[in-house]
């Protein structure tokens, strides 16, 4: 894995936690796209019961 998808894997899985839902803004840009598709991936690999929530801003 590179270092910088290591890097970013890390962090969107260190604000993961949480005890109320999560969501994720998208720009339209390629770097939420990114952000939100990681961290769809883990709430679904650490059986989330929540769904990811997104708004276009």
């Amino acid at each position: 894995m590179s270092v910088v998808r290591e890097t970013i894997v890390t962090a969107v899985e260190d604000r993961m936690m949480s005890d109320v839902g999560i969501g994720s803004f998208l720009s339209g840009d390629l770097d939420s796209a990114i952000v939100t598709a990681m961290a769809a991936g883990y709430a679904k690999r650490h059986g989330h019961r929540r769904s990811l929530h997104t708004t276009r801003w």
